[in-house]
């Protein structure tokens, strides 16, 4: 009855331990589309920052332009 048991208790365990193993995976895939999401959204805020700066410079060299002249 014990060997039965025993039997039982480790099927349980061995069942426990490939969910644990399948949820691992899970996460190990969750982890690397986050992870490229992440990199995608640095890289389109480094544009968007790039694309700011350009923006300010253009405006910073009008004004500097306007201010040049005698009127």
């Amino acid at each position: 009855m014990e060997s039965q048991e025993n039997k039982d208790y480790f099927e349980l365990l061995e069942e426990k331990i490939e969910k644990l193993i399948k949820f691992l995976q899970s996460l190990k895939e969750e982890k690397k589309i986050l992870l490229d999401k992440l990199k995608a959204l640095t890289e389109e805020l480094d544009q968007l920052k790039e694309t700011n700066n350009q923006a300010k410079s253009r405006m910073a060299s009008l004004l500097e332009k306007i201010d040049h002249l005698d009127i």
